[in-house]
C-alpha cells in the first residue's frame, strides 16, 4: 500500500486522450515495461510524474505538456478501428 491507496497494477486511457482513466504508477524508476498484442515490448520512462488523485483524472497542467506527452505516446499504442470502412 503506497500513500493509504492500494492499486491493482494496472492503468487505463480512453481513445480520445483526454484524461487518465486510471492513472499509471510513479514506480519502478518513473517509467515501465509495455506489452503489445503483436508480442513486442517496450520500455517508456514517464517524462511527468504521476500522481493519483482520482479515476479519470485530466492531464495534469503546469509542466511544460510532459504529461500530455505521456498520454499520447500511450495513445500511439491503441490500434485504429479496422471494422470501420
Amino acid at each position: 500500500m503506497e500513500n493509504g491507496w492500494r492499486d491493482d497494477g494496472i492503468f487505463g486511457i480512453r481513445s480520445e486522450l483526454s484524461n487518465w482513466a486510471e492513472l499509471p504508477a510513479d514506480r519502478h524508476n518513473q517509467g515501465c515495461n509495455l506489452s503489445f498484442a503483436d508480442g513486442h515490448p517496450e520500455h517508456y520512462r514517464w517524462l511527468a510524474p504521476k500522481k493519483f488523485r482520482a479515476h479519470f483524472q485530466p492531464v495534469a497542467s503546469g509542466d511544460g505538456g510532459k504529461d500530455r506527452r505521456d498520454l499520447q505516446r500511450l495513445g500511439e499504442g491503441i490500434p485504429e478501428d479496422r471494422g470501420q470502412r
